[in-house]
């Protein structure tokens, strides 16, 4: 710890260049009070620079005011979290008066940084009041309750990485639950603590108190750093008293006009004078701020949330996430699909089949072009050459003799093709004949045509003159039709 105010009131009894404890040699007077000083000093043997915090010779007298000192190292020790100054040494020092030594921090509290600048953003007020619950909470669960928090106890440093760090100082006048010295330490004294942060409980009995006296102090000084104000003034310290327990705080809106509604809600709750109007605990006030801090909040929110959780102090309390919320974006028309639990990529047709379906759609295309092909040149050969016999059926109005039957066994046959040739262009080029072969001659009229079996009717029935239909194809079983005199 550092950066303190010195005191104008009472002068250190210690100088620079002194040795105490044998190790530590005084650096500078960080602070002097009327019961203790706090000194910046190094360690001889490890160069480390600390804290070194002791009590007056004449505060020793006082039994209390010993107990209060040895209590600060205790519950500091056995807190862990980041948001406490570490304690590394207790002592006593030659003229019997105890020390601690802390980590030496670098910064300014709270209370100094709103007196030099002004108000706090609510992101950023939020945030610093988060980080002092984390080590609240921990506090709790560990049975120890503060009281005597405020924003001088609330210390700004940073981190290695450039990032603020609140540090919770002064746990001199807390609470043990296990502290066998408790009862005498506080019967002495009804009140303790800092007037304008303290809860109505623990202005009239300090030792009657539960962790919402916390809660208490956390509302107020947020309430503090967002307004510029602390939520109850008064010029006297009865007058003070008198409106913490007669009076509700006013409005965080009436002093801060922007402050969102639902905070000042939750600052209202954490102000209510009877303790189990407030949150029963850290967590639901933690969970009710993490909307107005950012990334870090919500991990301070979320670290609250599951340490009393674990304590058993905050079991009805979900774990808030410490991510920001996910942005639902559009599927893309190419990517995974989730099936359930997993992830399945659409299948892509493969070389093959996309081979495959190429190939045998120009085999289709290749076989109803050979049909028009064969039918064109089969009838203009049939009727320039061959006249309509009366012996012959009579051929469709659509001058097309080939049967369904014909047509299937046609295309049978190039597919048939497709998969005897790997060659498959060649295969089609062999099976269709080309534009440029001559079409077939037709048979001479003298003994050039197959010989038929003589007609058994008396008289032929004549054709039509206006339309001469083409020759029907002559089907027998076991034979292929006759495409305009070449045969597949």
């Amino acid at each position: 710890m550092t950066s303190p105010r010195p005191s104008t009131r009472f002068s250190a009894p210690v100088v620079e260049g002194e040795i105490l404890a044998e190790r530590y040699e005084v650096v500078r007077v960080i602070g002097a009070g009327g019961m203790g000083v706090v000194v910046e000093a190094r360690h001889l043997q490890l160069g480390q620079r600390v804290a070194l915090k002791f009590l007056l010779s004449e505060e020793c007298r006082s039994e209390e005011a010993v107990g209060r000192f040895l209590r600060e190292g205790r519950a500091a020790v056995q807190i862990t979290s980041e948001h406490v100054a570490r304690v590394s040494d207790v002592g006593t020092l030659a003229n019997g008066a105890p020390y601690i030594v802390m980590e030496y921090l670098e910064g300014e509290d709270l209370s100094e940084v709103l007196a030099a600048r002004g108000t706090f953003a609510v992101r950023e007020a939020v945030e610093y009041v988060l980080q002092a619950c984390e080590a609240i909470a921990e506090a709790h669960s560990l049975g120890i309750i503060h009281r005597d928090l405020k924003p001088a106890n609330l210390f700004l440093s940073r981190r290695a990485d450039g990032s603020p760090l609140i540090k919770v100082l002064d746990f001199g006048i807390s609470k043990l639950d296990d502290d066998p010295q408790q009862i005498s330490l506080t019967a002495s004294t009804g009140a303790m603590g800092s007037p304008q942060y303290m809860s109505p409980e623990q202005m009239r009995s300090a030792k009657h108190v539960d962790r919402r006296t916390d809660i208490w102090a956390l509302g107020a000084i947020l309430y503090e750093l967002l307004s510029g104000h602390p939520p109850f003034e008064a010029d006297s310290l009865i007058g003070l008293c008198t409106l913490v327990a007669t009076k509700d705080a006013p409005p965080l809106r009436s002093r801060c006009e922007d402050a969102p509604e639902s905070l000042d809600a939750a600052i209202s709750k954490c102000l209510r004078r009877e303790p189990a109007e407030r949150y029963p605990s850290l967590a639901e006030l933690a969970v009710d701020l993490m909307p107005f801090a950012g990334q870090g909040g919500r991990m301070s929110a979320h670290r609250i949330v599951s340490i009393l959780k674990e304590a058993g102090l905050a079991e009805a309390v979900p774990i808030p996430s410490q991510s920001e919320p996910k942005v639902h974006l559009p599927v893309p028309t190419e990517g995974p699909v989730a099936i359930g639990q997993t992830t399945e990529w659409p299948t892509k047709p493969t070389v093959k089949s996309s081979r495959r379906t190429i190939l045998m759609a120009s085999v289709g295309l290749a076989a109803a072009a050979a049909l028009i092909v064969a039918i064109w040149f089969g009838q203009s050969s049939r009727t320039a050459n061959d006249e309509p016999r009366p012996d012959d059926p009579v051929a469709p109005s659509s001058g097309v003799a080939l049967s369904a039957q014909n047509e299937l066994d046609a295309e049978v046959q190039l597919v048939a093709v497709f998969d005897a040739e790997p060659d498959v262009p060649d295969a089609i080029a062999s099976a269709v004949p080309s534009a440029s072969t001559p079409a077939p001659t037709a048979p001479a009229a003298t003994g050039g045509k197959t010989a038929r079996p003589p007609s058994t009717k008396t008289s032929p029935t004549p054709t039509p003159p206006a339309t001469k239909a083409p020759p029907p194809a002559t089907t027998k079983p076991g034979k292929l039709p006759d495409f305009g005199g070449r045969h597949y």
